[in-house]
């Protein structure tokens, strides 16, 4: 993929001001803004949903995040909230 350097920037930015005019581009740069940011949210919205089918049913984040540790740390894990230690 070939970069480009600020000339070659600078260049695609003067035709844009030619081509589209100065009262458009605003507009244009809104538009696009919007669109990358529904794009960001769409995307981690899915990826969400992907980690959320891996996880085990009725296991929340941090409880997997504790039971990992745990599993690295080699100790067994804290009890579930609302479960009495184990004695």
């Amino acid at each position: 993929m070939p970069s480009l350097g600020f000339g070659e920037i600078l260049i695609i930015l003067v035709l844009a001001l030619v081509i589209f005019g100065p009262r458009r581009l605003p507009e244009m740069g809104r538009t696009i803004g919007k669109s990358l940011r529904e794009l960001r949210r769409t995307t981690s919205d899915l990826r969400r949903e992907i980690e959320g089918d891996l996880e085990p049913p009725g296991e929340t984040l941090e409880q997997r995040r504790q039971r990992l540790a745990a599993r690295k740390a080699d100790t067994p894990p804290a009890p579930p909230e609302g479960e009495p230690p184990p004695a």
